[in-house]
């Protein structure tokens, strides 16, 4: 009526080689369809064989135009170069004013000493770049 501990432990070797040989049956069959699309997909099972990996694909300029999001609102604003003034010059101007900013927790003096060197640093490059 009791089982010997022969026998307790013989159900659990049989029940745990079961659960093994289960989990690698459910492995292989998992495995072998991978293996079979796996990088070395033969080309005659493609419609058109070689010729349908080398088509180049087909674009459509106004569906792509389509998908760009719409434009969302900014507070940033394009401000063009008066007549009097060149794109280079602005620019130059804007640059110094936005370090001048952000230096604003350093001393005046230091803060204009900073500029100075990167006017001087911008001006060498602008010389070279023309």
């Amino acid at each position: 009526m009791f089982a010997s501990t022969n026998e307790k432990k013989h159900r659990t070797v049989t029940r745990f080689t079961k659960a093994v040989g289960l989990a690698l049956v459910a492995i292989a069959a998992i495995a072998i369809p991978v293996v079979a699309c796996g990088p070395f997909f033969p080309t005659m099972i493609l419609d058109g064989g070689t010729k349908t990996l080398l088509a180049a694909p087909i674009g459509s300029f106004e569906r792509e135009i389509k998908r760009i999001p719409p434009r969302t609102p900014t507070t940033l604003r394009a401000i063009p170069p008066t007549e009097q003034t060149d794109v280079f010059a602005q620019t130059a101007a804007v640059d110094a004013d936005e370090l001048r900013r952000a230096l604003a927790a350093r001393s005046a003096a230091e803060r204009e000493r900073i500029v100075a060197a990167y006017g001087r640093v911008r001006a060498e490059l602008q010389r070279i770049a023309i």
